[in-house]
């Protein structure tokens, strides 16, 4: 199976960003029903991160351990070893011992399979 960056959602200004790579960022979170929020933050503060994977700009998907400062593209994350957790965080590799509730990437779709919304600022 083959994980994959899911589908694309819409930004103001005509960009768009990844499902995966939205919810999977440290300050998104999910406010009810789909209802995702600080994407465009998340978007901002990944835009000025180099991967440690591959050292490209956009890196928003930050290890959850604390004074850690490794940031991958959600799939640099996955080919690096991190691991993702049940309560939406990922911890890299040299964290990876340290995290609780592991999904099992090799027998779980990332794919989200409901309705998602970014809700941008000005919206209440």
């Amino acid at each position: 199976q083959s994980i994959g960056l899911g589908r694309l959602l819409p930004l103001p200004g005509g960009s768009w960003v990844h499902t995966n790579c939205s919810i999977w960022s440290s300050e998104v979170w999910d406010s009810g029903r789909g209802q995702l929020r600080a994407v465009e933050k998340a978007k901002s503060r990944g835009a000025k991160l180099k991967c440690f994977g591959c050292g490209r700009n956009g890196a928003s998907v930050g290890c959850a351990k604390a004074n850690c400062s490794r940031n991958y593209h959600f799939l640099c994350a996955i080919k690096c070893g991190a691991v993702f957790t049940t309560k939406q965080t990922m911890f890299c590799k040299n964290h990876a011992s340290t995290a609780v509730d592991i999904v099992d990437a090799s027998s779980l779709s990332f794919e989200i399979m409901r309705t998602l919304k970014i809700v941008f600022n000005e919206e209440v």
